[in-house]
């Protein structure tokens, strides 16, 4: 242990042991997060008033700040006693694809303090400590015959240390700007000013940054509010004393209370404050470690890129025929979507949409519409408008988008943070839901864990976004400084619909006209990494891919939405920002400066393998950019320089999407899965030698089909990942699953697996591709589960097959054909003469609906070596359990012997006593020639 070290726990120690005494004296109660650096008290001061006080390694970072809340059924600040106190540690795992970090393993540990007022139980205050955040919100509790009430105003307070600099957005006063539509979370950020002012006398907007003098960062926010409360924002009350500000009044019109109802019992929104350094900031996952979903989602939901005509040609360019060039152009990206703007409706019409609609689906992109949010709390004009406000006409026009196949809305021109504006977020949210839209806001407020809480919720804008950039010169004179507080202020909370990375020079549709961009290319690329939404609509125009460096104009192409994984690497609000993100495999970092000076670095580069070839977009010192190639070096690190306005961005390239699944799988190899553009519509689990390495060599295969004939492998894909780990290349048929979500779409076909065993052979032959002379082409296993299992059947005769493994399945009985479903493949019993392999059938036991098929199909096999194992857990099997459960264990066995000539492997199927037989719950029956595979 270092001296610095015992110093740190003697400070520990400390602080534990003064906070002992006060247990005893004064009701004071402590919780520390999991590795001890996070220290928070809560107690009562005289006359019964709670508080808080926080310390990170030994260091004040919130003095003593007030709790509580004042309600019509009572004063909760004052008067209190603390009742028996409840301690819990929480360790939760959850798996979120739209926001920075895909997988959170959340560690915390919880103190509920129950407050006791004139002997009745009136509400707990609940604390949460993680490793680098502070939470806690209240419980308010039914009174007697009292089931609801009205909250006034919360005590909650922040109280800064002495010398501490803020990052903060001013509040914006009710009814003003654009058609009266302020509030929006839309004026510029105030940095490193001192305590002690109100912004623009209203407070601040969430989140807040802050900086102590002892550098300690510190991040004030709210999760978890729903149409159950009311929005609400920082007001300062003199010198380093923040305090929770309800809405205005002004806002919605004046229309609506400022407080907050609440049925009894009922939880308030959660306060978050994170700190530490500013890699805590980044990376702090707290808006959604402490929420729940609300609802399932109606559909596997369709993220990715778009673009937007609206950003550089303004409402004019809402027409039919320049949307359809919108649409050309998204598909020659491979966009997945195009925003159509305000006065659609007006300028197209709906029938034109419709017909829109159509052309984009054909092509594969789909449509968001612009909707007006307005009823009666601001003047904006721009339509359709009226519809999003009222429940019948909102679901009778989300009736009409889910008929033609729309993907998502953007709705525009909230009206402020009252209750009834937060209930209608949620209403939307749920309705959209119900016809399987995506939603968008802008003019909006802050989202506060809402990817988390709502499954079709994308991005807020709530921040200075792109049109700004269009408006006036003055935003992009500013734009690196405003970018380069982002990462550090609005989007480490939530999801940020920014509209950026532009490659036109100005912002016109002829490229010639309008405010000129004094950002570099590369700038353009390094937002569209640095900015995080799962759906993100960039501000690119078809004339970009004739006047914009090709290299750019790729890496658009390429760039994901998604990620996996977030890092910060170095930078300070509005200078500079150098972070890393990964998607599956491949990781991007990303810099940009906003000083006058060059900022010169040395950045690690141990994310990346020795001797990896890198792509590296960088800018001189005129932001003339390129794109070099450079291999990591021994000591994974890189001197980079990036001059004012420019950027530089590095990756390592690898071809189509890419997810690592359950840390890459528990065999000796790290399992990867992907797609790639040449086998359309199949997904690959593929063993790597590491998760940033080529595919090993000389690898079995195996191509699979999948149950009720989906065209995707989502209830398979830990199961086919954890083969994959085994050293096996997996091929399954359909696109690459996004999660659990189920898949929504055609049926998938025979046809494809032998697509797939074709394109096999294919690779194997081609010195381009990464999986040249390393597949095993002799070596391959034909399988399938239920549906899968038949067109497994189907393709049984093709002879470059060496094993089938038919899962939950059997060909159909005369006596129950009614029972298919239709569209999977029927061949009759005397199919099973054209079997050429050995074959292993696994069925889920008597319970399993295919078990008669699957066993009458065992019965009839007598020329090749077939045996059956079944393991009682019905059709379902157990592949969506972690790993794939015992079914991957069966068929791991099977294929290792099968394909990789494994003695070990085979006592699990050889001799009376063999090891499938000895595992709880297995029977295993073999036909009369299994005995010629020993």
């Amino acid at each position: 242990m270092t001296i610095r070290h015992m110093k740190r726990m003697n400070r520990i120690m400390m602080v534990a042991l003064a906070l002992l005494c006060l247990t005893t004296t004064a009701r004071a109660q402590t919780v520390q997060s999991p590795d001890g650096n996070i220290v928070v008290t809560v107690a009562f001061s005289e006359g019964g008033k709670p508080h808080y006080q926080v310390s990170y390694q030994g260091q004040e970072v919130l003095g003593s700040s007030a709790l509580g809340v004042v309600t019509n059924i009572g004063d909760f600040t004052h008067n209190l006693q603390a009742g028996k106190v409840e301690s819990t540690d929480i360790d939760e795992n959850y798996e979120l694809r739209n926001i920075k970090q895909r997988r959170v393993h959340y560690v915390a540990r919880q103190l509920t303090v129950p407050c006791m007022q004139n002997d009745r139980h009136v509400m707990d205050i609940i604390v949460r400590v993680s490793n680098r955040d502070v939470a806690f919100c209240y419980r308010l509790l039914p009174q007697k015959d009292t089931r609801v009430c009205v909250v006034n105003s919360e005590a909650s307070s922040f109280v800064l240390p002495d010398g501490t600099t803020t990052f903060l957005c001013p509040q914006s006063k009710p009814m003003t700007g654009f058609a009266r539509t302020a509030p929006s979370y839309e004026t510029p950020y105030q940095l490193d000013q001192p305590v002690g002012n109100n912004g623009w006398g209203e407070g601040f907007t969430f989140p807040c940054l802050f900086k102590t003098a002892n550098s300690q960062w510190v991040l004030i926010s709210e999760t978890g509010t729903d149409g159950n409360y009311v929005g609400c924002r920082l007001q300062n009350d003199g010198g380093g004393h923040y305090k929770i500000g309800f809405p205005m009044a002004g806002e919605m019109n004046g229309a609506g209370s400022t407080t907050a109802t609440l049925a009894l019992p009922g939880q308030t929104p959660w306060r978050t404050i994170t700190m530490g350094p500013l890699a805590h900031i980044v990376e702090t996952t707290a808006a959604f470690d402490l929420v729940q979903r609300k609802y399932e989602p109606s559909q596997a939901y369709v993220y990715g890129k778009g673009t937007w005509s609206w950003i550089i040609g303004m409402d004019a360019s809402c027409n039919y025929d320049e949307q359809k060039r919108y649409i050309d152009f998204a598909a020659a990206m491979g966009y997945k979507s195009v925003l159509v703007d305000a006065f659609w409706d007006k300028q197209i019409g709906y029938d034109r949409i419709a017909e829109l609609a159509r052309y984009g689906l054909a092509k594969g992109v789909g449509l968001f519409l612009w909707y007006n949010s307005n009823g009666s709390w601001n003047d904006a004009p721009q339509t359709p408008i009226g519809k999003m406000n009222n429940a019948r006409i909102r679901r009778e026009e989300m009736k009409w988008m889910k008929d033609n196949g729309i993907r998502g809305i953007k709705v525009d021109f909230f009206g402020g943070d009252k209750q009834p504006m937060m209930q209608l977020y949620e209403d939307i949210l749920s309705d959209a839901n119900d016809y399987g839209l995506l939603c968008i806001f802008h003019g909006c407020t802050l989202p506060r864990g809402w990817e988390r809480m709502y499954p079709n919720y994308v991005a807020s804008e709530a921040v200075l976004a792109s049109e700004n950039l269009h408006f006036g010169q003055a935003a992009c004179d500013a734009e690196a400084r405003n970018a380069c507080i982002h990462p550090f202020v609005r989007n480490t909370i939530g999801s940020m619909d920014f509209g950026g990375s532009a490659l036109n020079k100005r912002y016109s549709a002829d490229n010639q006209h309008g405010t000129i961009r004094r950002t570099s290319d590369v700038f353009a690329l390094a937002t569209a990494v640095l900015f995080q939404s799962a759906v993100q609509h960039f501000a690119l125009a078809p004339n970009n891919q004739m006047d914009a460096p090709q290299w750019a104009v790729q890496f658009m192409k390429r760039v994901p939405t998604t990620w996996d994984e977030v890092r910060f690497i170095d930078g300070y609000p509005g200078k500079y920002v150098i972070l890393a993100r990964r998607h599956g495999l491949q990781w991007y970092v990303a810099g940009i400066n906003a000083d006058e000076k060059p900022l010169k670095k040395t950045i690690p580069l141990d994310m990346f393998t020795r001797s990896m070839t890198l792509d590296i977009y960088s800018d001189d010192a005129r932001l003339q950019g390129n794109m070099q190639r450079q291999k990591v070096g021994s000591k994974k690190r890189m001197e980079i320089t990036i001059p004012c306005n420019g950027a530089i961005v590095i990756c390592n390239e690898v071809d189509g999407e890419q997810r690592i699944v359950e840390n890459g799988g528990t065999g000796p190899f790290k399992a990867v899965m992907t797609d790639d553009p040449s086998l359309p519509a199949h997904t690959l689990f593929v063993p790597t030698d590491s998760l940033t390495s080529k595919p090993i060599l000389h690898m079995p295969v195996l191509v699979w089909g999948n149950g009720a004939c989906a065209n995707s492998p989502f209830e398979h894909y830990k199961f086919l990942n954890e083969i994959a780990s085994h050293g096996f290349l997996v091929v399954a048929t359909g696109y690459m699953p996004e999660g659990d979500e189920r898949y929504v779409g055609p049926m998938s076909t025979s046809e494809q697996q032998i697509e797939a065993i074709d394109w096999l052979y294919k690779q194997n032959k081609n010195p381009h591709s990464p999986y040249y002379q390393r597949i095993a082409l002799d070596h391959i296993c034909l399988a399938g589960m239920s549906c899968g299992g038949l067109q497994s059947l189907f393709n049984c005769a093709d002879p470059r097959i060496s094993s089938l493994m038919i899962c939950n399945s059997g060909l159909f009985k005369p006596s129950n054909a009614a029972s298919a479903v239709g569209g999977m493949p029927m061949p009759p019993k005397s199919k099973l003469k054209e079997i050429h392999t050995p074959v292993f059938y696994i069925l889920g036991g008597e319970s399993d609906i295919a078990y008669e098929n699957g066993m009458d199909d065992f019965r009839l096999i007598d020329h090749v070596p077939a045996c059956v194992a079944n393991y009682p857990v019905g059709h379902g099997g157990t592949y969506a359990q972690p790993h794939g459960g015992e079914f991957a264990v069966a068929a791991l066995a099977w294929l290792k012997w099968q394909l990789k000539f494994d003695r070990e492997a085979a006592s699990m199927f050889v001799g009376d006593d063999c090891g499938l037989s000895r595992r709880k719950g297995w029977t295993l029956q073999k036909n009369a020639k299994f005995d010629e595979l020993r």
